[in-house]
């Protein structure tokens, strides 16, 4: 299952190329790509980090859990959904969706508490469970902090970037969202871009 996540990952990155490069479709793989993978940890993350295969889990009668402990189960679980959290969070940024940096700022700190406990655990026992969660949480962690860093228009400006009056009145509008003169502005200058 390693395999599906490497996956899913270029098409997340290859979405935010598209979406950014204004590529049709774009937008729809990293949506879909984005879904699939958090869906993935929130179901699977589990026996992901704690080496329980698919056939495993499908094989009836088979006690999974026996050899785990309780500590690294719900370690697991909250590495899951804080992954979870930080994909949608990095979700909602590309796409400028409300609430993205709150969203993403839940995410990074849960992850950043979850890698807290994997580091204590790690230095004190060396179980490959935390050598798992350990890499996928700095990976992950260290995504949302660069996402967190970054200004709400980056992508945006990545996206428009032969167009600074749209860029320029998009950034008014998110300073004053609720304005509907700078809502009919930025509305004038996207159909100005657009030929319409």
């Amino acid at each position: 299952m390693k395999k599906a996540e490497v996956i899913l990952g270029f098409f997340i990155f290859l979405g935010i190329v598209l979406f950014i490069s204004n590529y049709p479709f774009g937008a729809v793989i990293l949506l879909l790509a984005g879904l699939m993978l958090s869906g993935f940890y929130i179901g699977y993350g589990v026996f992901l980090f704690n080496d329980i295969s698919l056939r495993a889990l499908l094989t009836k009668g088979t006690s999974l859990f026996r050899d785990i402990k309780v500590q690294d189960i719900m370690l697991s679980i909250i590495s899951s959904i804080s992954i979870s959290i930080l994909i949608m969070g990095v979700l909602f940024k590309v796409l400028r969706w409300p609430f993205a940096h709150e969203n993403l700022l839940v995410g990074f700190i849960m992850v950043v508490i979850a890698l807290g406990f994997v580091l204590r655990n790690r230095l004190v026992n060396k179980r490959t469970v935390y050598r798992r969660l350990f890499l996928r949480l700095i990976v992950f962690g260290g995504i949302g902090l660069a996402l967190l860093t970054q200004s709400n228009s980056i992508f945006i400006e990545l996206k428009y970037k032969d167009y600074p009056n749209y860029i320029e009145a998009v950034k008014e509008l998110n300073e004053d969202p609720d304005d509907i003169l700078l809502q009919e502005k930025e509305q004038l200058e996207y159909d100005k871009m657009k030929g319409r």
